[in-house]
């Protein structure tokens, strides 16, 4: 968290710049204070928010180890140069998002095309073997799959029936009517 005595902390809270250029014996007494990362106090600096609409997101902010090195004119550019920043950041981080939700929206697109492909085909199938060997090649095709199996539960819920499969022949062998016991197997 930030220091509530601190510059940085006052602008985020504020939302309004700063301008300070100390005198010699204010930066004197500066010198005593204890910082982070920085040997020498500048005697002059410049603070301005970084801000979307009504919330500061940072702070931009310029020194100088000249006494009296900035004018109003020179915190109005800063403030200028910060408006333009939080405009661009806004812009990368809307882009951002956009493409984001593009991306995520052309892939639901893909996957209901596979859905409504693989129920079209289905309709047209009456046979139970054909219309199953259908879906799971539309698994291996539009999921990206190297295989897909399907597999049913008997009547009395103790096996399994590999009834539809898509897969690479050279690779493998087919499975297709292989019963699989429910109770004891480790897939």
């Amino acid at each position: 968290p930030l220091n509530r005595e601190s510059m940085s902390y006052q602008i985020i809270s504020s939302g309004v710049p700063v301008l300070r250029n100390y005198t010699h014996d204010e930066h004197q007494q500066q010198q005593s204070s204890p910082t982070i990362g920085v040997s020498k106090l500048p005697p002059s600096v410049m603070f301005a928010p970084l801000a979307i609409g009504s919330q500061t997101v940072g702070v931009l902010s310029v020194q100088s180890y000249e006494f009296n090195a900035y004018t109003p004119n020179d915190l109005d550019l800063l403030v200028g140069i910060a408006n333009h920043m939080t405009v661009a950041l806004e812009n990368a981080r809307l882009f951002t998002q956009t493409q984001d939700a593009l991306s995520e929206t052309q892939k639901r697109t893909e996957e209901l095309a596979l859905v409504n492909r693989i129920v079209t085909q289905l309709g047209a199938s009456l046979d139970i073997q054909e219309a199953m060997k259908l879906v799971a090649q539309g698994l291996v095709e539009g999921v990206g799959v190297h295989q897909s199996r399907i597999a049913l539960l008997d009547d009395n819920r103790e096996k399994l029936t590999i009834v539809g499969e898509c897969f690479d022949e050279v690779k493998n062998q087919s499975a297709l009517g292989l019963q699989i016991p429910v109770i004891g197997n480790d897939l």
